[in-house]
Formats: structure tokens, C-alpha cells, sequence
């Protein structure tokens, strides 16, 4: 299960290679929680995702995706949210 986790990471935030064109949703909640955040659900389709008690790296709250698939568009703004509250590929290979 570890596998599927850190392939969800290194698609979404590894360097080399081209992001594939859709990430399944489930696979990032399953990611999320392999590293120790908590999911808990907000107002309709958010979900927030706080980090473990000794991470002093921020909350995150993404939209769940109408169809179930983060595209391409979608897949490079969580990049950018995750590189804001200083979370890389390092963080998620160490914590999986």
C-alpha cells in the first residue's frame, strides 16, 4: 500500500517526467493519509487535511473534484499549495 502512496507523490510532485493526465482523487486521500494528515470533511465537497502534531506545516483545503480525478490544471495548482506551506516530494518519501 506504501507503493500506491508514494506513486501518487511522485507523479504529482517528482521532478522527472511528465504528471499523468488525471490523478484519481482516492489516491490522493489515500497518499495524504499514508503521511500522517487527517482528512476531516467541511462544507460540501472540502476536505481539509492537517498535518500530524509534530509537522509545523500549515492545514490544507482542497475541493473534492466533480468527476473523481484531479486534471492536469488542477494537479499544478495542489503543486503550488503544497510548495506554499513548504511540503516537496522529500517530506512524503521520508513520512511513507
Amino acid at each position: 500500500m506504501a507503493t500506491r502512496a508514494l506513486n501518487t507523490f511522485t507523479s504529482l510532485l517528482g521532478s522527472g517526467g511528465q504528471r499523468p493526465a488525471q490523478l484519481a482523487w482516492t489516491d490522493l486521500l489515500h497518499g495524504m493519509s499514508r503521511a500522517g494528515f487527517t482528512v476531516r470533511r467541511c462544507r460540501g465537497t472540502r476536505r481539509r487535511f492537517c498535518p500530524p502534531n509534530n509537522i509545523t506545516h500549515g492545514a490544507l483545503t482542497l475541493r473534492e473534484p466533480p468527476s473523481g480525478f484531479l486534471d492536469r490544471r488542477a494537479q499544478a495548482k495542489l503543486k503550488r499549495k503544497f510548495h506554499a506551506v513548504g511540503l516537496d516530494y522529500r517530506f512524503f518519501a521520508n513520512r511513507i
